[in-house]
């Protein structure tokens, strides 16, 4: 699959253009090693059921160099990555980022990639930054509008290319937008029930009217897991232990949910 690169630079602030979110997220409430604040793999639910999950980082608040006090690290860019699982499409990504300490001094790049058939493709690449050997109190902004994606949308930042050099980058405030192709055709969360959840072997699905309804399952990668026609049940047991998205549609409407399977 031939990848296109785009350069997308903008130094705006959420007041530009009226701009606003619905949900956002600043990594008070991440998961961390904060005894040691050493690199680590962590995850954590944050709005709307989205999913943060951070490999090879690290906490930027105790380092000194975090925006607001907060944010998290990337490090090497063969290893250290942010993923984030929308399960309710994605409409609108910002986020702010900046160079992390003074001793990461080579030039950085972010790229944000998208998953699609299960191949990252590029969405974005960011400006060359923070080549100083000082720390760089300069915040930039990345502010993608229309990505316009429904379903399951999983985004992942990263430093740009595979190589092994140092390049501390912050990431802190990821704001969004969900996106669904016609919102009125969604379930609204309360006439939608899956249960147990956590689950072993049978799932229960209720909606507000009897009939058939179509389930589709999928794994933290996007991948289509299982797929099924039930009015009321769902035999999950053909699925490892796992954090899943389940996807359940009825004469037109539509509501993804996140299942943990046991």
């Amino acid at each position: 699959m031939k990848k296109i690169y785009f350069l997308f630079i903008v130094f705006c602030t959420l007041s530009v253009n009226s701009q606003t979110f619905n949900f956002n997220e600043n990594f008070t409430n991440a998961s961390f090693d904060f005894a040691n604040n050493s690199w680590g793999n962590y995850n954590f639910v944050s709005q709307n059921n989205t999913e943060f999950d951070y490999v090879a980082c690290r906490n930027a608040g105790p380092l000194g160099y975090g925006i607001d006090g907060n944010g998290i690290v990337l490090r090497f860019a063969n290893t250290s990555y942010i993923d984030i699982t929308f399960p309710n499409g994605l409409g609108d990504l910002y986020f702010e980022y900046k160079k992390g300490s003074a001793a990461s001094y080579r030039p950085k790049q972010l790229e944000i990639l998208i998953l699609t058939n299960g191949v990252y493709d590029v969405l974005d690449v960011s400006h060359v930054f923070g080549e100083s050997h000082n720390l760089e109190p300069q915040v930039y902004t990345y502010n993608r509008q229309s990505i316009n994606r429904a379903g399951v949308v999983k985004i992942r930042i990263k430093n740009v290319g595979n190589d092994t050099s140092l390049k501390e980058i912050v990431i802190d405030n990821v704001k969004w937008n969900a996106f669904s192709t016609v919102s009125s055709n969604d379930f609204n969360n309360s006439s939608l029930s899956i249960y147990p959840n956590p689950a072993q072997d049978i799932l229960n699905i209720t909606t507000p009217n009897a009939g058939v309804k179509n389930v589709e399952v999928f794994d933290v990668l996007g991948k289509l897991v299982l797929k099924a026609k039930t009015e009321n049940q769902v035999n999950i047991s053909s699925l490892k232990a796992g954090i899943y998205m389940i996807t359940v549609t009825q004469n037109g409407k539509s509501n993804t949910r996140k299942l943990v399977v046991k």
